[in-house]
């Protein structure tokens, strides 16, 4: 597990991981059009892991997302948006 954590990462209680799996809360500002293809500022976004919850081997998490209480991530995923509880 990686962990980069520059925009804040809370990971809840029972958490399990397979091997590989990175959870990424911060990114280059794609928006702030001071350099192509993106700035040189960071911007941050919390990563929110609720309880219970199981991820598969090469799990990739980006900045902004929460996964929900009891909720199993499969093997390769690359989560982009929240995740429901119990999904």
């Amino acid at each position: 597990m990686t962990i980069y954590g520059g925009g804040g990462v809370e990971i809840g209680d029972n958490f399990h991981s397979g091997e590989d799996c990175k959870i990424i809360s911060a990114n280059h500002d794609y928006d702030g059009g001071d350099a192509v293809p993106y700035g040189h500022a960071v911007i941050g976004k919390k990563v929110v892991i609720e309880d219970n919850v199981w991820f598969g081997v090469n799990v990739i998490v980006l900045p902004g997302v929460t996964i929900g209480e009891g909720a199993i991530i499969s093997a390769g995923a690359v989560v982009v948006k929240d995740v429901e509880r119990c999904s």
